[in-house]
Order: structure tokens, then C-alpha cells, then sequence
């Protein structure tokens, strides 16, 4: 029996972040049912990662809504990849792959791994993407998945999708797991050379403004000699020269890592080893990294954007972060001083993180998607 054939459809580069680690996860669960296949950009770490799909370049990021591009991907789904589901993985490819799959007679699903109403600062834009989005969703879109309680609200409340065609389908973590390999703390520290007396604070996510690793560096250069601490920075991505200029610039080579993209487990036992996650992202849709560092009981400090407060401090429960405001280099090292100065506060934070990474303790997030994708090919 001919498997059905799901085709991912990005343009904007593919790395090895929460988006990358999620598709790579749910790719592995399909595999078995599925023939699969990513057409996007992708870095050379991802491509390494990617087993279970076969990978399939765009060599541009095309215009919005041009209309050669469309006509271009629609003959290429149906009938050179003959295509029976198309998932769009951000809002450029949406542009593109929404209205080339409803050309081609090929059902469209999207992803909300990340708004433009997120990452863009004029309010015009804003009004033109979200007017964009709206008449895309209604007209092009058989279906889309929110991963952002935040986001899905904001959607839903505004009609800018079909509310009978939306999903909010939050990631969720195998705690039992991570818990396992926080109990491997010591032996992750040695491995990444961090002295038994020091703070390590790390930073996952791809070097990218979004991120605000370079407001991280500079509440770095801050701290100064306040005990021992160590920062290392894993992602990779296009600011690395960027960011390693700007260690140099603020003499911080003793202090500060960037280790570069890591494949996942490698990332994970990194933040087994830290004493602290800090997050100054610009933008934020939901990110996984918050969820396992709570399931591994380490503080975290994020800024107030997309699900990292609601996730880590907002609700009834006690917060397992600290929120500071974004781009405020000053009160980040504050922060990061006063986690690693009060013991009752990290204690406070840790203990929290046990108790908010349990509402997200489930096994049934890859099956759930995996359903969603059944009833699209009316399976």
C-alpha cells in the first residue's frame, strides 16, 4: 500500500533550535506511516539530523504572496512530489505554500511556530500581517496548530483564524526522562569543565536577535568578578562571529562559551550541568527549553514574551523563574545576581520548577499530532 506523502514546506533557514527539535521528534513518530519530506532551507546541522525525511533545498526565500513562486510550488507538490498534505512551518512559507496548495488541490496545514505580530516592531506591518494571516487562514487553510496559549488566544479572539479550525496543541515532556539525566549532574559538569564552586548559566537557542544573546553579553560584562560563574551559549546560527567579537570587545573570553550548534541530547546534558537557564529573548512563541529546564528543576530568567512567563511564573503556582524586562542589559545582571547570591531564592525557584514541569508531563503530544495529521488525509 502507497504510503501517504507529507510534504514541510519553509523557506526561512532550518537550524537546531525548539521549532528544529520539535519536527525532527514528530518526523520520528511519522516515519512508519508516512513518506516525508522537507522542502526548505536548512543549515548543515540540521540536515544531519534529519533521518526520517527526505530533504529537498530551496535555494531563495521568494517574495510574499509572489505570484510565480506559487505557481511554481504548486506544480512542484502535486506533481512532482505528488504531495497529499502540506504542512507551512512559518509565516513566509505560509505566504507561498497556503495559496500553491489550494491551487494544486492539495489540503494546507500551518504551523504557528512564530507570529510576525511578534517579531515586528511597526505597527503598519503589523496591521498588514495580521490582515495578511486572516485572509490567508480563510481562505487557503484547511487547518493550523498553535503551540502558544498566548498566541492561539490572541488568533482565535480577534477571528484572524476559523475558530473550528485551530488547534492548540502545547508541547509536553517525558519528566520521568529529564529528571533521569539531571541525576547525571556531576558527571555533565566535568565534561563541560565547570569547577564544583561555580555558577554555570546557560543560554540554549540559535544566535539570532531574537534570542538577545547579545543583551546577555552585556549584562555579563556586569557582573564582573561576582564569584565564580561560567555562561556558555549553544545554538549556532548567523551572529556567531557577532557575538564572539563582542566577548572579545567585553573581555569576557575566560568567562563566556559559545559551543556552537549541538545536537540535542548533547544540548540537554548541557543544561543538566547549569545552575541557571537565562532567556532575554525578544520574541518568544513557546519554548521547549523552559519546559526542560523546570522538568530539571533549574531556575530560569526570561522576559515577558510569548508562553515563557505564563509557563515558568504566571498562574496560581509558585514561579520557577524570574522576569525581567526585554533589552534591559542592567536589570539582567541584577537578576543573574541575585540568583546566584540568595540560595533561598534559587532553592525557592528550583523546588517550583518540579511542581509547574508536572502540568506538562505527558507522552500523548506525538500521538495527538499524529491523529491531527490522520484526519487531514481523511485517513
Amino acid at each position: 500500500m502507497k504510503k501517504p506523502h507529507i510534504v514541510f514546506y519553509g523557506v526561512l533557514n532550518l537550524h537546531i533550535g525548539g521549532t528544529e527539535r520539535n519536527l525532527l521528534h514528530h518526523l520520528a513518530v511519522l516515519a512508519e506511516s508516512y513518506r516525508l519530506t522537507v522542502l526548505s532551507r536548512a543549515s548543515r546541522e540540521f540536515q544531519e539530523q534529519l533521518t526520517h525525511a527526505d530533504y529537498c533545498p530551496v535555494d531563495r526565500v521568494p517574495p510574499a504572496f509572489s505570484p510565480t513562486a506559487i505557481r511554481q510550488l504548486a506544480h512542484q507538490l502535486k506533481h512532482v512530489l505528488q504531495a497529499d498534505l502540506v504542512v507551512t512551518l512559518e509565516p513566509r512559507s505560509l505566504t507561498i505554500g497556503g495559496p500553491a496548495g489550494r491551487l494544486a488541490g492539495i489540503p494546507v496545514l500551518h504551523w504557528h511556530n512564530i507570529s510576525p505580530l511578534d517579531y515586528s516592531r511597526n505597527p503598519v506591518k503589523k496591521l498588514v500581517y495580521a490582515l495578511g494571516e486572516g485572509l490567508l487562514a480563510w481562505s487557503c487553510l484547511d487547518g493550523e496548530i498553535f503551540v502558544s496559549q498566548n498566541m492561539h488566544h490572541l488568533y482565535t479572539r480577534y477571528w484572524l483564524v476559523p475558530r473550528s479550525r485551530s488547534h492548540f496543541l502545547p508541547v509536553t515532556l517525558d519528566v520521568a526522562r529529564y529528571q533521569a539525566i539531571r541525576q547525571q549532574r556531576e558527571m555533565h559538569r566535568q565534561r563541560w569543565h565547570v569547577a564544583p564552586d561555580e555558577f554555570l548559566w546557560v543560554n540554549l537557542g540559535r544566535y539570532h536577535p531574537q534570542k538577545g544573546q547579545d543583551v546577555l553579553l552585556q549584562a555579563a560584562a556586569m557582573l564582573g568578578q561576582h564569584r565564580h560563574w561560567k555562561l556558555v551559549l549553544a545554538g549556532g546560527g548567523e551572529l556567531e562571529s557577532d557575538l564572539q567579537r563582542q566577548i572579545q570587545k567585553c573581555s569576557l573570553q575566560s568567562r563566556v562559551h559559545l559551543a556552537g550548534g549541538l545536537p540535542h541530547d548533547q544540548a540537554v546534558e548541557l543544561l543538566a550541568a547549569a545552575d541557571g537557564l537565562v532567556l532575554p529573548s525578544r520574541y518568544e512563541n513557546r519554548p521547549i527549553t523552559v519546559l526542560e529546564a523546570m522538568a530539571m528543576t533549574i531556575p530560569c530568567i526570561v522576559t515577558d514574551v510569548g508562553d515563557s512567563w505564563l509557563m515558568s511564573g504566571g498562574g496560581e503556582l509558585p514561579p520557577a523563574s524570574v522576569c525581567v524586562p526585554v533589552e534591559n542589559a542592567e536589570l539582567l545582571a541584577k537578576a543573574m545576581q541575585n540568583l546566584m547570591s540568595d540560595a533561598g531564592l534559587h532553592h525557592r525557584l528550583a523546588e517550583a520548577g518540579t511542581a509547574r514541569a508536572a502540568q506538562f508531563d505527558s507522552q500523548d503530544y506525538l500521538p495527538r499530532i499524529e491523529a491531527l495529521y490522520r484526519a487531514f488525509l481523511h485517513e
